[in-house]
């Protein structure tokens, strides 16, 4: 007779052979799957002795960066306090490029991108003063607050309203350029 803990973890991997698909929902539905294993350490009931251990051996093929984003998506929804519901329609590209961004520092921020997300291209979240990509880059070398962070997008959006294709790098440093003189 199984345990209710057996039970959870053989459910959790019919979860993940069922949900192998490419669609956002069941990718979404992976991520939470695949979030409860790691948590709950249920791949010690499988006989192996850590997450990454049992990835490697399990029968899914997942390679292990896809499932760290997947995992990073369901859980930082979570901390938001954010159903995947609601961020289903983004797609898992929006997602993981909003996613990314550190969520003690950047809780505001992401909010406010997956609630204009929907309404934007990939490239378009991108291109909004970097914040997604390039941006965030920066804001893990130099750490800036909340507040920093704006300022800062707010000065390369301007420069590139003129010059879309300016790389980031460049326009900060063209600002900088612009100050001393």
């Amino acid at each position: 007779m199984q345990s209710k803990r057996q039970e959870r973890g053989a459910l959790l991997l019919e979860i993940i052979k069922g949900n192998l698909s490419t669609t956002t929902r069941a990718l979404l539905n992976v991520g939470k799957a695949l979030s409860e294993i790691k948590q709950n350490r249920f791949y010690l009931l499988w006989g192996y002795s850590s997450f990454y251990e049992w990835l490697e051996c399990s029968e899914f093929e997942l390679k292990r960066r896809k499932c760290q984003y997947l995992i990073r998506i369901v859980e930082t929804c979570h901390k938001l306090g954010i159903a995947l519901d609601r961020v289903e329609p983004l797609g898992i590209a929006k997602l993981r490029a909003i996613m990314s961004l550190n969520v003690k520092k950047h809780e505001a921020l992401m909010l406010e991108l997956l609630n204009k997300a929907p309404k934007m291209s990939l490239s378009e979240l991108e291109a909004a003063g970097g914040r997604t990509l390039n941006i965030r880059q920066l804001a893990k070398t130099v750490s800036f607050n909340e507040e920093q962070l704006k300022i800062v997008s707010l000065a390369v959006d301007k420069l590139r309203v003129d010059s879309p294709r300016l790389p980031y790098n460049e326009a900060i440093a063209q600002i900088c350029k612009d100050f001393v003189g």
